[in-house]
């Protein structure tokens, strides 16, 4: 079972799940079970303007496939270390 203990530092995931689901459905579905914030990340290789729009308006860091791994890298430690306020 999942719990805000148990969980991991930092969940990826795809944007087109299913038919049923998508990335963001999924991110906040775990953040809302976990009760906190969890940083979260998407990958999609869409090119659909809508769902571009809905990505961005999510606020959930979007990384476009083809990924390189350098893009991979600086998004990890930005999401792993996030700037004191």
């Amino acid at each position: 079972e999942l719990t805000p203990d148990g969980a991991g530092d930092l969940m990826i995931s795809d944007f087109q799940l299913d038919t049923e689901t998508d990335g963001i459905h999924a991110i906040e579905t775990i953040r809302a079970h976990l009760r906190r914030p969890l940083p979260a990340l998407l990958v999609t290789g869409t090119q659909e303007p809508t769902l571009l729009q809905r990505i961005d308006a999510s606020g959930i860091p979007c990384l476009r496939k083809p990924v390189r791994p350098a893009e991979w890298r600086a998004l990890l430690q930005a999401l792993a270390n996030p700037a004191e306020p």
